[in-house]
């Protein structure tokens, strides 16, 4: 009874998350002085979180012993606004993530890119952190 309980568990999760692979996905749109973060799921979309800003930031991840560690370019979005969600409000996180990259000028000009469209500042951290050096 238990192996047949955690098998129905089991298809039951390999058939949303299918479902979902084929029929949703996860968006940015761009609004003037906004951008929005999306879910859309076949016809129903649900607004996730309205950013005000952007940012760039560096990551650094030890690498195997002897080698450099890993650096991950990360994009953000920043200054979350709360969104109501059928009947009740969900607390953003304080930043999510857009792109990351092993290299910082691509997440740059896709900031910068993306600022320029939606109106919204672009705070880049990593040319802050060398400027100071």
């Amino acid at each position: 009874m238990a192996v047949e309980l955690g098998l129905i568990v089991v298809g039951t999760w390999m058939v949303r998350e299918t479902n979902w692979m084929f029929r949703g996905r996860d968006e940015w749109r761009i609004e003037p002085g906004k951008l929005i973060h999306q879910r859309r799921f076949a016809s129903t979309l649900t607004k996730l979180a309205e950013a005000r800003a952007l940012k760039l930031s560096r990551s650094s991840f030890p690498g195997e012993p002897g080698e450099k560690p890993i650096i991950v370019y990360n994009l953000k979005a920043v200054n979350l606004v709360d969104l109501p969600l059928e009947g009740f409000r969900i607390r953003p996180k304080k930043s999510t993530l857009i792109h990351s990259s092993l290299v910082p000028d691509e997440s740059r000009h896709l900031a910068q890119w993306l600022s320029q469209q939606a109106a919204i500042p672009f705070h880049d951290d990593v040319l802050s952190q060398q400027r100071l050096k």
